[in-house]
């Protein structure tokens, strides 16, 4: 069994539920409750179990309204902690060398 679970930003003190369609689908491909970040307000985790590996679309929901958060990712069926592919953290966290500084 694989855990993916997916982490994503939206306004604070939301009861949320994910919903992952499968890119292109409007059929829920999977749907589990968000749970917000002791200490890092406006971000959400939400675990799924098993989706096929593939490209989703999540809408995040407030009872049966939707697009408090939509977001794309990039999933494997394994299990590991996944980000929205608008985050690319390999870019964001490298630090800047000094000889690509220009002054």
């Amino acid at each position: 069994m694989a855990t993916q679970t997916i982490e994503f930003n939206a306004t604070t003190g939301l009861t949320l539920t994910a919903k992952m369609f499968a890119l292109g689908s409007d059929t829920v491909a999977g749907s589990a409750a968000a749970t917000e970040k002791t200490n890092h307000k406006g971000r959400y985790t939400a675990a799924f179990t098993d989706l096929a590996s593939g490209e989703y679309m999540l809408d995040a929901f407030v009872s049966s309204t939707g697009g408090f958060a939509i977001e794309r990712y990039s999933l494997l069926m394994v299990t590991d902690t996944y980000y929205p592919d608008s985050e690319d953290l390999e870019t964001v966290q490298q630090p800047v060398p000094v000889s690509a500084v220009v002054l």
